[in-house]
């Protein structure tokens, strides 16, 4: 069981049980990716499952995952807002966002 680095919530009465919840496998990550986006719309070319797959993300939770296509999806986003000096905002997928680079999947 890993260790809490702060011991006040497992004081006696605190808490009746401690659950241990394993880091999901490749497979896990793939479907809770799946999830995660299931109302995301995503480009053509995003790969979930070799996502899931991928080495970068070995060691995320799920809500890890979560946070990782929140933050694709906003930097999504922004890359699609309107700039000055462009008349209109290119295409940009959540695979080539900086969190979707961070975990091995877009462009650098």
């Amino acid at each position: 069981m890993p260790t809490s680095a702060r011991p006040r919530p497992r004081r006696p009465g605190r808490l009746d049980k401690v659950l241990y919840v394993p880091l999901p496998p490749p497979g896990g990550r793939a479907d809770i990716l799946r999830a995660l986006t299931r109302r995301t719309p995503l480009a053509p070319g995003v790969d979930l499952a070799g996502l899931g797959a991928s080495a970068r993300t070995a060691g995320f939770s799920g809500a890890d995952l979560a946070a990782l296509v929140r933050e694709a999806a906003v930097a999504s986003l922004k890359a699609r807002r309107p700039r000055p000096h462009r008349t209109s905002p290119a295409e940009v997928s959540v695979a080539d966002s900086p969190c979707a680079v961070a975990a091995g999947r877009g462009r650098r």
